[in-house]
């Protein structure tokens, strides 16, 4: 399972203040020829969520969430962004 750091939690949720649109808007973690990328989303059936204290930040398709199941999504001060790590 992806693991999230109470900053990057803490990032999504200040990120996801004011958005309407869509319905129970949550982030989509997809991972695409550039790494990983983020969207607004909704959660769907099926989807692996990640929450924090009772919202849903991020939904992740199967495939996806196999692929990053070793890995810990964190927020960079220095870098001022989210990055995606790999543990191990």
């Amino acid at each position: 399972m992806l693991t999230v750091t109470t900053e990057a939690a803490q990032y999504l949720k200040t990120a996801l203040v004011g958005v309407r649109e869509p319905e129970n808007a949550c982030f989509r973690l997809r991972l695409g020829q550039k790494g990983p990328d983020l969207a607004l989303d909704h959660t769907r059936p099926g989807d692996e969520t990640i929450e924090h204290d009772g919202e849903v930040l991020l939904a992740l398709e199967p495939s996806v969430s196999q692929q990053v199941a070793e890995s810990t999504l964190e927020y960079s001060d220095e870098k001022a962004r989210l990055v995606l790590a790999v543990n191990g």
